[in-house]
């Protein structure tokens, strides 16, 4: 198994969180879709959702302007468990979404040489 110093975990967090941001920012939901496992759940205060309703809802929300901070990785076994505050830009139900930074935490499990999501939470205020 790889083994990586905190702060090249966190970079690689930071990465993996970046991308995704990306990607739905960009709208580029066939690459998000590979960056997430079959079998992911995406927590809310709006419930728990699968992999194919959280994209539904990742399409639905207008994100833009995302910015992360205090980044920090655990590693156990063969995932990455990141926790990070967003704040961006974003629509839940039509509805606007506060711009302050909010707690986010992600579970990745490494498969072969890449990473897929298999665990989402967000708990951005209404």
């Amino acid at each position: 198994m790889n083994t990586l110093e905190p702060s090249s975990l966190n970079t690689l967090a930071e990465s993996l969180e970046q991308k995704t941001l990306d990607l739905i920012q960009a709208g580029r939901w066939q690459e998000l879709d590979a960056m997430i496992a079959p079998e992911c759940q995406f927590a809310t205060h709006q419930g728990v959702f699968d992999k194919s309703r959280a994209i539904s809802l990742m399409q639905e929300m207008q994100l833009t302007a995302a910015t992360m901070r205090h980044i920090n990785a655990t590693r156990c076994g063969d995932n990455l468990i990141v926790s990070f505050e967003l704040a961006c830009t974003e629509r839940i139900n039509g509805q606007p979404q506060s711009r302050d930074f909010s707690p986010r935490l992600s579970v990745w499990k490494r498969v072969g040489n890449a990473y897929l999501c298999i665990a989402y939470g967000d708990f951005n205020r209404v």
